[in-house]
Order: C-alpha cells, then structure tokens, then sequence
C-alpha cells in the first residue's frame, strides 16, 4: 500500500512476513508455513526410522510423539482453526 524510505532509498517490501515462528504472506495464506512443517516433520522422521533399530511399534509411536509431533502442532491453531 505504502512505500517507506531511508533518506532517499525505497525499501524494498516483502513477500512474507515470519512472526513468533509462523510465516504468512500478505493475503494472510500459510502454505510457505505449511509447506516448511512437512519438510521438517518428513525429515524427523526419516532420521527416527534410520538411527532407531527397534522397531516395537510401542517405541516408534513414543517417538513420533516427542519428536514429530510437537513440530506439527506447533501454532496449529493460527493457520488452521478446524483443529
């Protein structure tokens, strides 16, 4: 809407905006956030399923919810309000 200067240089606007750890972009839209969640969790969990050997499924879902699961829940309710 608005352009703002330093001295006589325009500053340049940004595409999206990263508050408190979620990333929205002007239209208030949170695929970047969506989109940075999944890789995150995707990769978490890939390293789980690659260092641990046990595979007792009481083991593996402790696992995943202490170390998959904060990531996804994480500011849920910012970008997701069915939750």
């Amino acid at each position: 809407m608005f352009d703002y200067f330093i001295g006589d240089t325009t500053l340049p606007k940004a595409g999206t905006v990263t508050d408190l750890g979620v990333t929205y972009d002007r239209k208030f839209n949170y695929a970047s956030r969506i989109d940075t969640i999944v890789a995150k969790a995707s990769l978490r969990s890939k390293l789980i399923l690659r260092c641990f050997q046990s595979r007792d499924p009481g083991l593996v879902m402790h696992e995943f919810i202490t170390f998959v699961r904060p990531i996804l829940e994480y500011c849920s309710v910012v970008w997701s309000l069915h939750l």
